[in-house]
């Protein structure tokens, strides 16, 4: 399969994705009679990790996966109320919170890749060899301002003694700036998985990832009104218990996971192993040292006048949720162990 329909292949998934799989879309998140239901949305990062090693397959309520391209269309669906949980990664959450979203944050994902997934990546035959080399360049980031990308550009300068003043920055979507980069329109951009791994592959030369600069944490909130329904919060108790066995899950079984990549998204194995290599993510609660992460992000963005004042991140968490979960939630010795699908 040569380059040019893999990218297809890998945009088309993503397309499909952002429309949401049949039965998985936002707006259908109709409960049977009586049964409560939950609708988790996400950017195609755990759903098909939950869904290949089958966590949530024998769950008590009704649970449906609502996937989006973007950070901004799952958060515009969280803010109709068409949610009930969101995943992202944590300035996204956080840019969420500070908007006046009605959410509590009640859990964390942690793994390397969340940081090696995100990177400055080169032309292959760029002259350019070090961040320090970026003066005068023109940059294009792939991701909204204040986003992941954007932020380890930001880091990036500032740790080899530059500004983004130093650099002129535009800004572009994932698909447009992919391509572009592919053709040689671009010589350096910033972006994340899978783009980050197909301009690799196109030759491409990473001159840093976000590593030691990106907290590599993702964030879950819950809508405050989904926490306030008994049933609601059990159910989301349950739900965060079960997603714990997936990251061991991927660790156990890699090249099964990869075969569902493939399997889901029509992508080419070699790429679905790179992808998987990156690493795994952990669902956990929400500790003190991830509050003082984030409000050190906070203040970051304030810094940056990103945000307009600063702001106590601890508000818009809630620490109760998790350990209730670990603690009273029940789960099947099936739903445990996972499945190869």
């Amino acid at each position: 399969m040569n380059a040019t329909r893999t990218l297809a292949l890998l945009l088309s998934a993503l397309l499909l994705a952002a429309c949401g799989k049949s039965g998985d879309r936002a707006g259908d998140a109709g409960s049977s009679a009586g049964k409560t239901s939950i609708v988790f949305g996400e950017q195609r990062n755990t759903r098909p990790i939950a869904e290949a090693a089958g966590t949530l397959e024998d769950a008590p309520y009704d649970f449906k996966f609502a996937t989006f391209a973007t950070p901004s269309t799952e958060f515009e669906a969280f803010r109709s109320g068409a949610l009930d949980l969101a995943s992202s990664n944590d300035i996204t959450v956080l840019n969420a919170a500070q908007s006046g979203l009605k959410l509590k944050i009640v859990a964390e994902i942690s793994g390397s890749f969340l940081q090696k997934s995100v990177g400055v990546i080169v032309q292959g035959n760029s002259p350019v060899k070090s961040i320090g080399e970026l003066k005068g360049k023109k940059i294009v980031v792939s991701t909204a301002r204040g986003g992941s990308g954007d932020n380890l550009l930001y880091g990036a300068l500032k740790e080899a003694g530059l500004t983004q003043g130093d650099v002129s920055i535009s800004y572009a979507p994932f698909n447009d700036a992919l391509t572009a980069f592919r053709s040689g329109d671009i010589e350096i951009l910033v972006t994340n998985d899978p783009y980050l791994i197909l301009a690799e592959q196109a030759s491409g030369r990473v001159l840093r990832n976000g590593q030691g600069i990106n907290s590599g944490l993702g964030l879950i909130a819950a809508s405050e009104a989904s926490l306030a329904d008994p049933a609601k919060r059990a159910a989301i108790q349950d739900v965060l218990k079960r997603l714990t066995q997936v990251g061991e899950w991927v660790q156990q079984h890699p090249d099964e996971y990869a075969a569902f990549l493939v399997k889901d998204t029509g992508i080419e194995l070699s790429l679905a192993k790179l992808l998987v290599a990156r690493g795994s993510a952990t669902v956990g609660p929400i500790s003190e040292t991830t509050i003082t992460t984030e409000q050190k992000v906070a203040d970051q963005l304030v810094e940056r006048s990103l945000w307009s004042r600063p702001t106590d991140v601890r508000a818009y968490f809630d620490a109760s949720v998790y350990p209730a979960a670990t603690e009273n939630a029940s789960i099947t010795q099936s739903s445990a162990e996972g499945h190869s699908p």
